[in-house]
């Protein structure tokens, strides 16, 4: 069976300028910084609210990880990787 271990928790994903204008978003970019003995593996974005589902992933390299993306709502998120 596989864990998940919590790297960090990053704190509230983008304020949104429109609030309350579902049709706008915002952009975002997560850059963390991770011992570089976790190059080659992923690590996973949640939102706080579903920790089952990843939000999306990316792949440790040269010790730093980066999430992109777009939010039309402020949520807080956690970084997560698997272990094996």
């Amino acid at each position: 069976k596989k864990t998940f271990q919590i790297i960090c928790a990053v704190a509230v994903i983008t304020l949104i300028g429109a609030c309350g204008n579902k049709e706008e978003q915002t952009q975002f970019t997560i850059n963390g910084t991770i011992s570089e003995n976790m190059n080659g593996k992923m690590v996973y974005l949640f939102n706080n609210e579903d920790t089952k589902t990843p939000t999306d992933s990316a792949l440790v390299s040269k010790g730093k990880v980066t999430f992109k993306g777009n939010v039309d709502t402020a949520w807080i998120a956690l970084l997560a990787t698997r272990e094996e």
